[in-house]
């Protein structure tokens, strides 16, 4: 569904929108901008899975970052595992990381 030229795919709490410059997703309370220049050509269908793959990581990360400061073994290597099947490469994993580090500082400072 296109509304004012946003595009809008959305399911459950999820929520991506994409504009022409960058992509803006919303898990629960908070927004990420992320380049495009790492994905598929826009409209792709292989660039719409991988962006909604990217989407959920990012979100099971946010969540499981909120339960706390240390995380298990089990809890790593269920992060590896879901980095594997939803194809997140190294790269989209530290952006995600850094994202989290930086939305922890940007709201020590408030």
């Amino acid at each position: 569904m296109a509304i004012n030229g946003l595009s809008t795919v959305s399911f459950g709490p999820m929520e991506t929108r994409i504009s022409s410059d960058t992509e803006s997703s919303s898990c629960g309370h908070r927004s990420i901008k992320i380049k495009k220049s790492n994905f598929p050509a826009k409209g792709s269908e292989a660039g719409d899975v991988h962006r909604l793959e990217l989407d959920a990581y990012r979100c099971s990360i946010e969540r499981l970052h909120a339960s706390g400061p240390n995380i298990t073994w089990e809890q790593e290597t269920w992060i590896t595992n879901l980095r594997l099947r939803l194809n997140i490469s190294n790269e989209e994993h530290l952006m995600q990381i850094r994202n989290l580090i930086s939305d922890d500082n940007s709201t020590a400072y408030r």
